[in-house]
């Protein structure tokens, strides 16, 4: 993609502007309350002091949500229209679910992270266990690679220097007041980004035509549903969506929200923003079918907008697309930080909860993903990955933890059952990729590992009856 020196200054202003919006949030809070940052508390750093409103809620997660959108603009110029059936509808499904579920639940409970909430319900190993397995889904590698793969196709910068420096800018953000700095970096980096995604969608019908005469051009195959997938493949979308049930930054904002009402209504505000980002993204993806294929269909969006675009307005979607990449790595990077520094490292120190840790975890997310980024340059490999190994270990135990104390207060009791309950499934899951890579099955990790799962709470359950003499 060529940019221009106008479109350089935009991406640089909108960049600059989402830094100075989230430090100075904190600056302005500790003017108010004349409180050093050094005094912040655990809660105040993550959970931005549980004072988040149903605005602020909706904008910080939906900004969050949209990581892999060149992803989004891969699958849509692969598969057209069933990119709503397979990314989509099952998040929208599992969203709402979780709303009703568990956010409510979530607010009440006084736990700050889902490792926290495991170990107050399971025991401490059990908690220490879900923060290895919390690890591998929010070490933020996928958006760090993305970050730079996106300033290397803009800029010709080599891949890992992009990855280093898209990452410090993140960083930076998150270190400075946590997920205070968090949320007003992402109400600025939502407004950037439906900008430029919806100057990209304007500029698409004035110079390529109608939807009507669009549609016209897409592929047949492309057109219908299951279209060019089959059902089968469907169903794996829907069990991949269940990665909901456990991202941390779900819990951290129900968790951080003024009221258990305001993190149920902010998920719902949250669902209807996706479904109108979602339809910009298959309108986009749709006349880049029809008029501007790329070689690579992972730079299906750069392609149709450096094809489409005007000088400026090319800039803004750029400044877009990185909106949206940042917003995701500021979310995962904290709730990182918030797993090593909080989850691990005070833990074990049993001197309470400093912002210390919480810096020092940061830093090594900023280490340990640059290095996943680097040695896996598969941003689909990585978030599929890590989804099918933390999923198994945490979904059954944080349901059962938030919807059913007294089973949770009765699982405890069987200590290395409770920690085999959340480290075998994720091993079975790890096991079934190499067995996979070694003999060519088609095995789904997180069908195995999800499968294990059920296997070995069944029998806690039944160790328990036997227990109790039922």
């Amino acid at each position: 993609m060529t940019l221009a020196l106008i479109d350089i200054v935009i991406l640089a202003i909108s960049v600059a502007a989402t830094m100075v919006v989230g430090i100075s949030a904190v600056r302005s809070k500790r003017t108010r309350e004349n409180v050093k940052m050094r005094a912040m508390s655990p809660t105040d750093y993550i959970l931005a002091g549980r004072k988040l409103t149903a605005p602020l809620f909706a904008a910080s997660l939906t900004a969050t949500w949209y990581g892999s959108v060149l992803g989004a603009g891969e699958f849509i110029a692969r598969y057209g229209v069933v990119f709503i059936l397979c990314m989509g509808i099952p998040y929208y499904v599992t969203a709402i679910i979780y709303a009703f579920l568990l956010s409510k639940r979530l607010r009440k409970n006084e736990a700050v992270s889902i490792p926290h909430l495991i170990s107050r319900a399971f025991g401490v190993g059990p908690g220490y266990a879900a923060a290895i397995a919390m690890l591998f889904i929010s070490i933020p590698a996928p958006f760090m690679l993305s970050i730079g793969l996106l300033l290397h196709n803009i800029s010709g910068m080599p891949v890992p220097a992009g990855v280093i420096a898209g990452s410090f800018v993140s960083l930076i953000i998150v270190a400075k007041g946590g997920l205070a700095s968090d949320v007003r970096a992402n109400v600025a980096q939502l407004i950037i980004m439906f900008a430029g995604f919806g100057a990209l969608a304007v500029w698409c019908i004035i110079r390529l035509g109608s939807i009507g005469e669009m549609w016209q051009h897409v592929p047949t195959l492309q057109q219908g549903i299951p279209g060019p997938l089959d059902w089968q493949v469907i169903a794996v979308w829907f069990l991949i969506a269940l990665q909901t049930f456990v991202d941390p930054n779900f819990h951290v904002r129900s968790a951080a929200a003024t009221t258990p009402a305001v993190a149920r209504k902010g998920l719902m505000i949250s669902v209807a923003a996706w479904m109108i980002f979602d339809g910009i993204q298959l309108l986009i993806g749709l006349y880049a079918i029809s008029y501007a294929q790329a070689s690579n269909s992972a730079e299906t969006f750069l392609n149709i907008a450096n094809n489409v675009l005007p000088m400026a307005w090319k800039g803004l979607f750029v400044a877009g697309i990185f909106a949206v990449i940042m917003s995701t790595l500021d979310g995962y990077a904290l709730v990182s930080a918030t797993t090593i520094g909080h989850d691990i490292i005070d833990s074990i120190r049993r001197k309470g909860h400093s912002r210390r840790s919480l810096l020092i975890g940061l830093a090594a997310t900023g280490v340990i993903g640059v290095m996943a980024a680097l040695a896996i340059p598969s941003i689909v490999d990585l978030i599929y990955k890590a989804a099918s190994i933390t999923v198994p270990a945490l979904l059954l135990p944080i349901y059962v933890a938030v919807r059913k104390p007294n089973v949770a207060k009765q699982v405890s009791r069987f200590g290395t059952l409770a920690l085999l309950w959340i480290v075998v499934p994720s091993c079975v899951a790890l096991s079934t990729f190499f067995v996979n890579a070694l003999w060519s099955f088609g095995i789904e990790p997180m069908i195995t590992g999800l499968t294990t799962s059920l296997i070995i709470f069944f029998i806690i359950r039944g160790s328990r009856a036997t227990d109790s003499g039922e």
